[in-house]
């Protein structure tokens, strides 16, 4: 393969790569929230938020506060120690 078959196909390449990224991208929602205790209704720290059967994890911030991208319908799952 000469240099030039060689650079068009890495730029074909780059480019089906960036459309695919750009159209699971649409797709995701975000969803945002606090993170309480049921009892004493103080807002907690450090809970891990995740989707359901996916990598993708958050953690919430000192106010319990969190931002997640999921898709649409995702389960959520808090876990706290």
């Amino acid at each position: 393969m000469n240099v030039m078959k060689k650079t068009i196909h890495l730029v074909f390449t780059f480019i089906c790569c960036i459309a695919c990224f750009g159209v699971s991208a649409q797709n995701l929602v975000k969803v945002t929230g606090v993170v309480y205790d049921k009892d004493v209704r103080d807002p907690l720290p450090g809970v891990s938020v995740s989707a359901v059967n996916t990598k993708n994890v958050t953690v919430t911030n000192v106010n319990g506060e969190f931002s997640i991208n999921v898709e649409p319908n995702s389960a959520l799952l808090f876990s706290y120690v």
